[in-house]
């Protein structure tokens, strides 16, 4: 395989061109291109498939789950010393433009991005997008892309913030169990004027409290459980 030369009517000739990969440690993959093969603008695309669901940083609350996207290219203050001096030890391309696009979740609230980078954001649309990627399960409604660019830098930073709202079984739970806790705890005056001490605890006591606080136990249990 030799690669192959696209040729645009408005912009200059781009070569998509094989590439030799071979691992360099267990965290860095290092690409061998011959960029005197061809003069013109080289393209490299790059499939990255995650062992997790996602390679944002998740901050979870109570009612809401944050998403913090830090992406960095060539910024050696974060990197392993060993790799910087193999970095400066070796001929490397210049990254001319960097292009990061976020696909989300329509119903996520984006918090934060880069106004200096930002360039557009719209709904996905489906079927150019099944064609970039091979990826046909989106629906043209499901999600959003947010397009940063910035170019012509040595190193690149792109630092963007989502976050959803969780209304699941857990809030529901917890909120159940609040309401219980509550409705205890504003009964205990009533239930200690009415207290006779020489009679046994268990025939004063209403069963409803029972009915109540088996529930709330229940309840803590289940939420401890989920957990595990």
């Amino acid at each position: 395989m030799r690669g192959k030369v696209l040729h645009f009517k408005e912009r200059g000739d781009l070569a998509i061109i094989p590439a030799k990969i071979f691992e360099y440690s267990t965290d860095v993959l290092t690409f061998e291109i011959n960029p005197n093969a061809i003069k013109c603008n080289l393209y490299l695309r790059v499939l990255i498939e995650l062992s997790s669901n996602t390679i944002a940083t998740e901050k979870k609350g109570i009612a809401r789950r944050n998403y913090i996207f830090d992406f960095k290219i060539n910024e050696r203050r974060n990197m392993p010393e060993d790799l910087v001096t193999r970095i400066n030890s070796s001929d490397l391309l210049k990254v001319k433009n960097v292009f990061l696009f976020h696909v989300v979740p329509y119903s996520y609230t984006i918090d934060f991005y880069d106004s200096n980078k930002f360039k557009s954001i719209r709904k996905i649309e489906k079927e150019v997008f099944a064609g970039y990627t091979g990826i046909t399960e989106l629906k043209d409604t499901d999600h959003i892309i947010l397009f940063n660019k910035e170019s012509d830098k040595d190193s690149y930073s792109f630092y963007t913030c989502f976050s959803s709202e969780i209304i699941g079984t857990k809030q529901i739970v917890l909120a159940i169990g609040a309401n219980i806790l509550c409705s205890l705890l504003f009964a205990i005056p009533g239930l200690r004027l009415n207290w006779d001490f020489e009679n046994l605890w268990y025939v004063q006591f209403p069963w409803e409290w029972c009915l109540a606080i088996l529930l709330l136990v229940s309840l803590v249990i289940y939420i401890f459980k989920k957990k595990e």
